[in-house]
């Protein structure tokens, strides 16, 4: 194989039809999507253990868990952070956002499936929003922040471009599909669909078509 050949088949993987260079766009989709559902759901589960923890767990022995961590805890924070309206907002807040979520993905599965473009923008808007986000730890200036910043955002800026790319496919079978039909409106007194009945090789005759096609936008 001579470079240039190399270089086109490299090019030709690890471009946007590709999803990770090593898998179709659609299978590589659905994968996404069902990784993002099994995340947000795990993520929904932790939040509401954590949740009835600070609801029915006395402070202290709260404090002494965090700081047996390595987390710097205090009573006064615990008990600010453990008042009733406090927990009861945040608790509606996070399972809200993360049922959302696990919805969002779970229909991006399904769309995705069904090759329905309308269907996999909300995801799509998900990965813009957590591209966005994960760029933003850069603003902390510190190590940590700023490798853990650039490489979720470039992940999900990857991803958000491949979807991108299988929405654009989807668009497009649509609009295919779409001006198909509306071809066919306009000239169907063009079109004849009756077979002339005779009788065929085997002896079964040949019945008229008119009326047995079906067409579905």
């Amino acid at each position: 194989m001579t470079v240039p050949s190399s270089v086109a088949t490299i090019h030709r993987r690890c471009s946007l039809e590709r999803f990770l260079c090593c898998m179709e766009l659609e299978p590589g989709a659905i994968f996404l999507g069902w990784f993002s559902f099994i995340k947000n759901f795990l993520t929904m589960i932790a939040a509401f253990i954590v949740i009835l923890i600070r609801i029915f767990v006395p402070c202290p022995q709260i404090v002494e868990w965090l700081n047996y961590f390595k987390f710097e805890a205090t009573l006064e924070k615990c008990i600010h952070y453990t008042d009733e309206g406090y927990v009861s907002f945040t608790a509606f807040c996070i399972i809200t956002l993360y049922i959302g979520l696990t919805y969002i993905s779970y229909k991006f599965v399904a769309a995705t499936k069904t090759r329905k473009h309308k269907e996999v923008i909300p995801f799509m808007t998900y990965l813009a929003f957590m591209t966005i986000t994960s760029f933003l730890f850069i603003i902390k200036w510190t190590i940590s922040a700023i490798v853990f910043g650039l490489l979720t955002g470039i992940f999900y800026g990857y991803f958000l471009l491949c979807v991108g790319a299988m929405y654009e496919r989807f668009l497009h079978e649509h609009n295919q599909r779409q001006r198909a039909v509306n071809y066919f409106v306009e000239n169907q007194d063009n079109f004849d669909f009756r077979v002339p009945a005779s009788e065929t090789s085997d002896g079964i005759s040949n019945r008229s078509l008119a009326g047995s096609f079906k067409l579905s936008p």
